[in-house]
């Protein structure tokens, strides 16, 4: 009798467990669904006022948003609806099912590479060195965005060739390429960006530093008249960008690491349950991470809360003054 409760109360626990990562996934993936697209549009909105879209930085940051719509439409709302709703779209095709794992495993590297190449184009601006400014350039900036995208479709076409649904459930069947992309996934979309996040800002900071003390008074004071307040404004930004991208992203390549490293450790219900939870909630963690850059934007920049506001002003508001001026001038004609 005592062995049957035991049992009915372990499978009661496992059940609870699913139930909770079904509901955690719907809301979680909800919000970032929610939040990332709207914050997405806004920063393509923002950052492409005719002001700000000559600054290369405010380019990687359109570029960045752009790519994230694909991260969010296609990775983050099929997630939702096969963990939090249990309707498992890319089940139903083989060609449905390579091309949702193609375009997410890119689109997570792609956004996290503007990044780089945004810090990267920080630190060349700062330098004190004209012969390194002038890497900052849109022509260079154009060049990399169309490369770094067309570098990651090419990484990761594998996915297209290896990911299948034979037996009606999305996956690679094959152990020895299992390792290998997560591996490869570890490390080039989180371990080496993280790495040269870090390395980039540290530069950058080390560049404004140099530029304060005003060591050498002639190349510093040109390099200041160069960078305006929007150049700050902007490397404030990736600096925070990169804080929270260490704080949300850095779990699922660790996990990974566990999870492949255990993998033939006889494992029990309960454990193969917990496992399962914290594997869906580190994939989740990515995408709110994503989702988490308007937030930053709105609170950290006082530029880009100005810029959105003036944006709000002209494209809105005066277009209401506007329509409501010609109702009046025709109700006006009309009297007459």
């Amino acid at each position: 009798m005592s062995n049957t409760t035991a049992v009915s109360t372990q499978a009661d626990l496992i059940n609870q467990i699913y139930r909770y990562n079904q509901i955690f996934t719907r809301y979680t993936l909800g919000f970032a669904l929610t939040m990332g697209n709207f914050g997405s549009i806004l920063d393509i909105l923002v950052f492409s006022q005719a002001h700000m879209r000559k600054n290369t930085c405010s380019m990687y940051f359109i570029a960045c948003a752009i790519s994230e719509l694909f991260t969010f439409n296609v990775g983050d709302s099929t997630r939702m609806l096969n963990f939090g709703y249990k309707i498992s779209i890319y089940n139903m095709f083989d060609w449905l099912c390579r091309v949702r794992y193609y375009i997410t495993f890119a689109f997570v590297a792609i956004p996290h590479y503007f990044i780089i190449l945004a810090s990267i184009d920080r630190y060349f601006a700062s330098s004190r060195n004209a012969r390194r400014r002038q890497w900052s350039s849109p022509r260079i900036a154009r060049r990399l965005i169309i490369g770094n995208i067309l570098l990651w479709l090419v990484v990761y076409s594998h996915c297209l060739i290896f990911y299948t649904n034979q037996t009606g459930q999305c996956s690679t069947y094959d152990y020895a390429y299992d390792w290998f992309l997560r591996i490869q996934d570890a490390i080039c979309a989180a371990f080496l960006p993280l790495l040269l996040m870090c390395i980039f800002g540290w530069l950058t900071l080390k560049n404004i530093r140099a530029i304060g003390k005003q060591i050498r008074p002639n190349e510093d004071v040109h390099t200041l008249n160069t960078m305006s307040r929007k150049d700050f404004q902007l490397i404030k930004l990736l600096i925070y960008q990169v804080a929270v991208f260490s704080l949300l992203f850095m779990p699922q390549p660790c996990f990974f690491i566990y999870d492949l490293s255990t993998y033939y450790t006889p494992k029990s219900p309960i454990r193969v349950a917990i496992e399962f939870f914290i594997n869906n909630a580190v994939h989740c963690l990515v995408y709110i991470k994503f989702s988490c850059t308007i937030l930053i934007n709105l609170s950290i920049s006082k530029l880009f809360r100005v810029e959105l506001y003036r944006l709000i002003q002209t494209k809105i508001f005066r277009q209401k003054r506007q329509h409501a001026v010609i109702i009046a001038t025709h109700r006006g004609t009309e009297h007459h």
